[in-house]
């Protein structure tokens, strides 16, 4: 196999049929792979892919479609907590000591990524994009959006900068003394994003502007990327029997 990521990353090898199961899961064991997918600290142990199977360019069902096949798991949902410790993946439901509250959901639109309508992002309570299709992403660290909404956004930020220059393409800074908190509604509920995540840091030391968690991937994209710098302030269900993402408050 011979696969190619959003970001430009990139890995090969030999593609397997398990049978730890009554029946065959296709798995690939990477033999090459990009730096971006390595560090010393944190050598990679693999991808399990959790979205639809009409996005596997081998036509091969994902690892939980094939619990669900097999009826190995309670419900077919699977939830999410992610953390700089403590994550969890919990598979045949949620975890209910995780979150407090009722779920909001919001209906698959398209069954291949996990693609939701988010209705509106706001900062400092007041919306300032509407209607947004997005897709619920683990597996990116970021927050990507289409140029002209990001740039939407930031305009509404006092002392933000483009920093596609200075940090990277795509990027933006905010004033490191006062960053924003800002809002992603889904299902008719606000979620914020608290200043101390979507704050990634100073530019350098001492700098008085800091890097935002939320960028730019381009004029050309349809959709947002809704990664960790989100997703680790929420607890997320997955349902694959009704075709919707759910997001509660983490206790």
């Amino acid at each position: 196999f011979n696969l190619s990521y959003g970001d430009g990353s990139t890995v090969s090898g030999q593609q397997y049929l398990g049978r730890q199961f009554d029946g065959d899961q296709a798995v690939g064991a990477a033999s090459t792979y990009s730096d971006s997918l390595n560090s010393a600290d944190h050598p990679p142990d693999g991808l399990l892919g959790m979205g639809y199977q009409s996005i596997s360019q081998y036509n091969s069902p994902p690892f939980i479609q094939t619990l669900i096949g097999q009826k190995k798991l309670t419900r077919p949902v699977f939830g999410f907590k992610l953390a700089d410790s403590g994550s969890e993946l919990f598979m045949g439901g949620v975890n209910t000591k995780l979150y407090t509250g009722n779920f909001t959901y919001a209906p698959v639109t398209t069954q291949a990524y996990w693609q939701v309508n988010m209705d509106s992002v706001m900062v400092k309570n007041a919306s300032v994009i509407k209607t947004l299709s997005t897709i619920i992403d683990t597996g990116t660290t970021l927050i990507v959006g289409d140029a002209d909404n990001v740039k939407t956004l930031f305009s509404k930020i006092p002392g933000s900068k483009d920093a596609s220059t200075t940090v990277g393409t795509g990027f933006y800074t905010v004033p490191c003394k006062s960053v924003p908190t800002v809002k992603f509604s889904f299902g008719g509920k606000a979620y914020a994003i608290p200043p101390d995540v979507l704050n990634l840091g100073r530019v350098k030391s001492k700098s008085p502007d800091c890097v935002a968690g939320i960028v730019s991937g381009g004029s050309d994209q349809s959709f947002w990327i809704i990664g960790d710098v989100f997703l680790k302030n929420v607890y997320t269900s997955f349902d694959l029997g009704k075709n919707r993402v759910g997001f509660a408050t983490l206790k």
